[in-house]
């Protein structure tokens, strides 16, 4: 790792991606993009649009994106799971260290509070203590006593469950291979989603592997999704992901606006950036307060934000997921001298129907 990383500042590999505007350029390099940036002269809005369109109808049929996991019911959930929390299960919010029981209560009931409620909840077990013997993740998450209440618990309160996978964890006991462990755990809680630490993706077999477990179990990759991958994660997080001065667009929800992806940035003490980015692209935000065992609490500014804009999220998510969407919509020239630029006229959609803080201790 280089000494001299500000997690602060954007890395190379999270800047925006500019789009080249001459209307015969190869843009298949865009399909890497994390933020496929605006440009600033709205003069250039129009072609930058047009190259867009281009854009997503090439790259859908330069990979072959079969849209037929968003298109089941067991999944429907992921494309509306808008906030996600990423929780220490030591967390003094949701485990009470007097009783030695789980709280999950007092921690939907702040989250309801504070954000406007959990779509779903990350519960994070074993880094950074992982390694101080010879258990391994799964042991982690097994050795919990009232680990399968609190799930259960979690989803009488209307809150997707996900569990962590981190394939970095090689040095501990060993009982079987990863995805057989991993699906094990996921049949054996009931759980929803899988978080897959430090990868992309998940390989064929750990796919497989979590299909046979329960229907339904949605894979959230981490950062940039391959574009091929798309048909099987419907879930990724958008970790520093870097926006352009004038919002861009995040490239793997344009492929594919069911693919749901949660904005994050663990270290900021604000989040504004990522809220107006997850706003106009319609995606989710991570609420991660707990950054291995360091507080890191949202200010009650970018609570308020994200408590009124998943309101809206939630109300219009048939429009957001099928509606006709065009980023950087003309306001006309007096929004665009005060520097307001919008994203996203109101949508059509044929035959859809839609309804109208103090830091606290990780325990450990």
């Amino acid at each position: 790792m280089d000494d001299d990383l500000d997690p602060l500042v954007p890395r190379l590999l999270d800047l925006p991606q500019p789009v080249p505007l001459d209307p015969h350029a190869d843009l298949a390099g865009l399909d890497d993009a994390k933020i496929i940036a605006a440009p600033d002269d709205p003069a250039e809005w129009p072609a930058w649009r047009a190259q867009l369109g281009r854009w997503r109808a090439e790259v859908r049929v330069r990979h072959h994106l079969d849209p037929g996991i968003y298109e089941r019911p067991d999944l429907a959930w992921a494309s509306a799971c808008y906030v996600v929390s990423q929780v220490w299960l030591w967390d003094e919010l949701l485990y009470d260290a007097s009783t030695h029981t789980f709280t999950p209560e007092r921690l939907v009931a702040d989250g309801r509070t504070r954000f406007g409620g959990f779509d779903g909840i990350v519960l994070w077990h074993g880094y950074p203590v992982l390694g101080l013997d010879d258990r391994n993740q799964w042991d982690f998450y097994r050795d919990v006593a009232g680990l399968d209440r609190l799930v259960d618990d979690l989803h009488a309160l209307g809150v997707k469950v996900f569990v962590d996978y981190n394939p970095w964890d090689t040095g501990t006991a060993r009982a079987g291979p990863d995805g057989t462990e991993l699906a094990a755990l996921v049949a054996d809680l009931g759980i929803d989603g899988v978080f897959l630490d430090t990868l992309k993706e998940g390989g064929s077999t750990l796919l497989e592997c979590l299909a046979s477990a329960r229907p339904g179990v949605a894979v959230e990759g981490e950062s940039t999704v391959p574009i091929p991958r798309l048909v099987d994660h419907p879930l990724s997080w958008a970790q520093w992901f870097a926006d352009s001065p004038v919002p861009g667009v995040v490239r793997s929800h344009l492929a594919d606006r069911r693919h749901l992806m949660h904005h994050v940035r663990r270290w900021h003490r604000t989040h504004h950036e990522e809220l107006q980015s997850a706003w106009v692209n319609g995606i989710g935000v991570m609420v991660w307060e707990v950054v291995f065992g360091v507080w890191v609490g949202w200010n009650d500014r970018d609570a308020h934000t994200l408590r009124r804009m998943v309101a809206a999220q939630r109300a219009l998510h048939d429009l957001l997921t099928r509606g006709e969407w065009t980023p950087l919509v003309d306001l006309g020239p007096v929004a665009q001298a005060a520097g307001c630029s919008g994203h996203g006229s109101p949508p059509v959609v044929s035959g859809s129907t839609h309804s109208s803080t103090g830091a606290r201790s990780t325990g450990w």
